[in-house]
């Protein structure tokens, strides 16, 4: 082969490939403002990438307002281009301007349907304006376009539950745990879920799965779960669940936290004895919350009621001052201690103890009391 033919080809092959190079930059500029590259057949694609990139070095150095500029001019040469129009609606975003950005961000969507980014920023404004519904619609086009995008379902669940589809919200939920089998996120948002949902047997099987991922329970799932047997007021199983946390020492909440939560469960099945009228029972199950956690005040609070009701005046008077005493300020034992105290026609001490009740808690059946005890002592000023 000659050396001129050869010198031809040469200049033909590097000629195409600088061609391809130079196209190649027009798709790596056009992708670097997340949009899709121009059209071919863009008379003024020249103007247009230069209006884009002069754009994205202001928005980058925070000069929002030209930027703004540029990308209008853009826009102007190129108007069947979403680009521009997804650019104006960040600087919208940035200065907070949520309803604008909605809506240019909705064109860019209109004019470059395959420009995702533009789907995931205007769910977000939406979801910001309070429209989680439309901001549902957005996110679901962009997951008909990328339909593995992971951030997007994230953001798909949050969407949901602030909508408060829970049944989209499992099936997501299933979904991204079928891929991800040991998140432990997707776990407890499904157990949390299905508590929402009273689902109790579910939410304990997910709860259960979390467990056997973290032997430890650094998410203290055991003191969940024991709150839940508590609201349920299955209290053998509470108290099972909290004697596991003290063996075992999982979780986070140390035995000081632990044994006042026991000491609370003992008080609720004492309150529930004494609203049954079982009054030794309560007395029992109080001793026990005292033996687990003797600085509750609340507990005390509790004895003084019962002994009270049982006309165990001096008793009541007693548990209700170690209540006061451990600086329980709760206006209820005020103003039972008023009432205890009318009962015996000391007056005087009643309105003591309602006005600082009234103190605390201002009402007016309280307010009326008051004037009711100071007219028994002749008070009527």
């Amino acid at each position: 082969m000659s050396p001129v033919i050869m010198i031809i080809l040469f200049v033909a092959v590097f000629s195409a490939l600088a061609i391809w190079i130079i196209r190649s930059e027009r798709q790596v500029l056009a992708l670097s403002f997340n949009g899709p590259a121009p059209h071919g057949n863009n008379p003024n694609l020249i103007d247009f990438q230069r209006y884009m990139s002069e754009g994205n070095r202001l928005y980058s150095a925070y000069h929002y307002e030209e930027a703004m500029q540029q990308y209008m001019a853009a826009a102007k040469v190129s108007p069947q281009e979403g680009a521009p129009y997804y650019r104006m609606g960040k600087i919208y975003q940035a200065m907070e301007n949520f309803l604008q950005a909605e809506s240019v961000f909705q064109k860019a969507t209109g004019l470059s349907p395959d420009l995702v980014a533009a789907y995931y920023d205007l769910a977000r404004i939406q979801l910001k304006l309070e429209k989680p519904h439309d901001a549902l619609l957005a996110i679901n086009r962009l997951l008909d376009k990328k339909v593995d995008d992971l951030d997007a379902k994230k953001f798909k669940l949050q969407i949901l539950i602030e909508i408060g589809d829970f049944a989209q919200t499992k099936a997501l939920l299933k979904e991204l745990k079928d891929a991800d089998p040991d998140n432990m996120d997707y776990l407890e948002l499904l157990a949390k879920i299905s508590l929402k949902e009273h689902l109790w047997d579910e939410s304990l099987e997910w709860f259960d799965a979390m467990l056997s991922l973290d032997p430890l329970d650094h998410r203290d799932v055991k003191f969940t779960i024991y709150t839940m047997y508590r609201d349920q007021k299955v209290y053998d199983k509470a108290l099972e669940t909290l004697q596991d946390i003290l063996d075992t020492g999982s979780g986070t909440m140390g035995r000081e936290a632990t044994h006042s939560a026991m000491a609370d469960c003992w008080f609720r099945q004492g309150q529930e004895a004494f609203s049954l009228g079982n009054w030794d029972e309560a007395i029992e199950f109080y001793e026990k919350a005292i033996g687990y956690d003797p600085n509750l005040a609340y507990i005390y609070a509790g004895f003084g009621q019962l002994f009270a009701a049982q006309g165990l005046i001096d008793k009541a008077i007693e548990y209700y001052e170690k209540c006061l005493d451990m600086g329980c300020e709760h206006p209820q034992v005020f103003l039972e201690i008023a009432y205890i105290y009318e009962a015996q026609d000391d007056y005087d001490k009643a309105l003591e103890y309602a006005c600082q009740s009234e103190a605390l808690l201002p009402s007016p059946q309280v307010y009326y009391y008051i004037g009711t005890l100071k007219g028994c002592i002749g008070d009527y000023e």
